[in-house]
């Protein structure tokens, strides 16, 4: 923290002048000014301040009269204050104070955190957790099945295999993490798997009992079981 004054402040500053300030902060912070005191001839003298040391640095304001100007914060480390007066008449002159600001904190990352009610579902154990912008949630381990790929990002893909015996009866083998709506979401329904019903077996696997009653009661059984031997 300093003040900056122009020459001979309060008495009133002199004719012919041109004076500049430099004013440096720790590297990442911002510079603060107050305006405590203000009174140059105007328009003929005027104070000038720039954001930065360099020749093409940007202007914050340029100042004449009497008139206290409003507080000013640079958007560097580097504030330059040029004062320049003519050759006749002066003011009061101004008495300026500086400080350093710390940089602003960096905006807090975008999360959707969502809530989930509790569910419970037949050949299902579901772990929900919440996920970030960039993850899907935990689509768990369906019950009878292997599940590969342990990577939930968008862009990731995992696939379930049913278990000997057991068949798929929702969603398909492999789901992908998209993006949809803003929000990160697998492409499809989370695989399950139940057991397979007799019916649901090749008729090639079914060994039909042979019965007592003759050729024709054989005959009526494998039709049943829509099954037939080969041609002798």
């Amino acid at each position: 923290m300093g003040t900056v004054l122009s020459p001979d402040y309060p008495e009133g500053y002199g004719n012919n002048l041109n004076c500049v300030w430099l004013i440096i902060s720790e590297a990442g912070s911002r510079i603060h000014l107050a305006f405590n005191d203000f009174d140059l001839e105007a328009p003929y003298d005027f104070l000038t301040i720039k954001d930065g040391d360099r020749s093409g640095a940007a202007m914050l304001g340029r100042y004449s009269g009497a008139e206290v100007p409003s507080h000013l914060t640079s958007n560097s480390n580097v504030l330059q204050l040029e004062f320049q007066a003519d050759h006749s008449m002066s003011g009061r002159g101004f008495n300026i104070t500086y400080s350093s600001k710390p940089p602003p904190p960096p905006p807090p990352p975008h999360l959707t955190l969502p809530t989930f009610p509790p569910m419970s579902g037949r050949g299902f154990n579901i772990t929900y957790s919440t996920f970030g912008h960039n993850e899907c949630p935990d689509p768990g381990v369906p019950i009878n099945a292997r599940r590969f790929g342990d990577s939930f990002q968008l862009g990731s893909s995992i696939a379930v295999v049913c278990e000997e015996g057991f068949i798929k009866t929702q969603g398909a083998d492999t789901i992908t993490c998209q993006l949809a709506q803003g929000k990160a979401m697998w492409s499809g329904l989370i695989p399950k798997r139940e057991q397979q019903e007799s019916s649901h077996r090749s008729p090639a696997s079914v060994q039909p009992p042979r019965g007592s009653g003759g050729e024709e009661e054989d005959a009526q059984l494998e039709a049943k079981l829509n099954f037939k031997h080969p041609t002798q």
